[in-house]
Formats: C-alpha cells, structure tokens, sequence
C-alpha cells in the first residue's frame, strides 16, 4: 500500500483558542494548495486505486477538498462524501492500522492530517522525522499488517516503511510533467 500523508495548507489564527477545530483555510493557503496539490499527479502510483481520508477539523477537510479537485481522478468528490476520521486529528496510530487493514494492499492512501502526527508518523514508519510543512507530503511504501497492536494501544513495528517521496510545498508547485 502507498500511504501519502499530506498536511493542511495555511490555516486562519485561533481568534478562540478554545475552538481550534473550526480554523477555517486562509484564501493564500487556498490558492497555494491549488497551484501545488494538481502536481501530486506526476508522483501518485496512476495503477492503484485511490482513497482520500481526512481529519474532520475545517482546515483538513477544505485541504481534502482542494486535492480532489486537483486530481486527475476523473471524479469530483463533494465534501460530504470525504470520509472523516477522528483518529487523523488525534494521531491515534493504533485506530489508523486497524482501519488501514480493511483496504486493498494495492491502494494509495492518502491522509489529510496536521502537526505534530504527521512528523511522529514518518518517524514510526521509517525512522526519520520529517519536517512536514503546510501542503507538504510524504509517500511510505506502507503494510499495516506488519503492525501486531498491543491491548494497551501501542504497537510493535515488525517491519519497515520505506520512505518513496518527501516534497515541500515550494517543490511541488515548480514540477512540471
């Protein structure tokens, strides 16, 4: 399985701390992520069947959308039919391998999530952690079986991830076909 994990663009400040889920995308971080996400096509795997699942916070999930538009998938995915899954905006790794388990090895998922997970992430899957910025992402050649979950709801890696891309925003949005 390919597991692309992509992390929101540019996000309006907390005007209330307390409410950090509804921050919304600034319009730079838009127009940002609609001149780097259509370049994701030159490196997507155009073979495997693709699945986007998204953090259910406002930023992520407007990140989602940008990217399905900017795909060349041939669908239009409105922002209802995004799967959201809580265990994105927590880093729940554990909830993430189970759930990873139900899908075709031969799929690339892409994730759309946020800091710090993304960076702990890549450090579980291939022992480097990665610097993601705003729209930056990452693809792991990824087995969520090789993962054997604990009943205290950690993991013990038996396996390696290997790491098959890294790009900033700033690269993605110079590539050309």
């Amino acid at each position: 399985m390919d597991l692309i994990l992509l992390r929101h663009g540019e996000a309006e400040d907390a005007a209330d701390p307390t409410d950090d889920a509804a921050r919304r995308l600034t319009d730079d971080g838009k127009k940002k992520l609609a001149r780097s996400l259509p370049q994701l096509n030159l490196l997507l795997d155009e073979k495997k069947k693709l699945v986007v699942w998204t953090s259910p916070l406002v930023r992520a999930r407007e990140t989602a959308e940008i990217l399905m538009n900017s795909l060349d998938t041939g669908e239009r995915v409105m922002p209802a039919d995004l799967p959201q899954h809580e265990f994105i905006a927590l880093g729940d790794w554990s909830s993430f391998i189970q759930t990873a388990k139900t899908l075709d090895p031969s799929t690339s998922l892409v994730l759309v999530g946020h800091e710090p997970h993304w960076g702990n992430w890549s450090q579980r899957l291939c022992n480097c952690l990665l610097p993601f910025k705003k729209g930056a992402a990452a693809c792991f050649d990824f087995d969520p079986f090789s993962w054997d979950p604990l009943g205290n709801g950690q993991a013990i890696w038996k396996g390696q991830g290997q790491l098959q891309w890294f790009v900033q925003p700033r690269i993605l949005k110079k590539m050309r076909p």
